[in-house]
């Protein structure tokens, strides 16, 4: 299990060997998962200079969750832009009751494979409503578009 313990020091290091937030994002989620599902996400990504823009992301998942909600996430590096929000990205979601936690980041190389926390590492909390109690593992493909504002 060392690729977890990598992770979690990579990402309490924001992903860039900073604990500076350098963005967030606000989301409306949906996990689907038992054994296997999908996940998707919509909403806006913004950086501390002033940058904001709409992103989609979708993926598979693997564990157990069936829910809808809202997601606020912080985001860790040591030079966060709302275009470094393309890409390829996974994160660990757990569930209990209506409170959900995340923590994830960026992959390594544009491809499914996770090696959290390239450019960016994240950690957010948010309300859902679904099954009791639920966690899995979201990959993810993101776009992000629209003006910049």
């Amino acid at each position: 299990m060392w690729y977890l313990e990598v992770f979690i020091l990579k990402v309490a290091q924001g992903g860039g060997g900073d604990l500076e937030v350098r963005g967030g994002t606000w989301s409306i989620s949906i996990n689907a998962a038992f054994g296997g599902g999908f996940n998707l996400e919509f909403g806006r990504v913004w950086e501390n200079k002033g940058g904001s823009k709409w992103y989609f992301s979708v993926g598979p998942s693997i564990g157990i969750d069936g829910s809808i909600g809202i997601l606020s996430k912080k985001i860790y590096s040591s030079d966060f832009s709302v275009n470094a929000y393309d890409g390829y990205n996974s994160s660990i979601h757990f569930a209990l009751g209506p409170l959900d936690a995340l923590i994830g980041g960026d992959n390594y190389k544009s491809t499914w494979k996770t090696k959290f926390g390239r450019n960016y590492g994240e950690n957010g909390f948010g309300l859902s409503i679904g099954f009791p109690i639920g966690a899995v593992w979201n990959m993810g493909k993101t776009w992000v578009f629209g003006k910049d504002n």
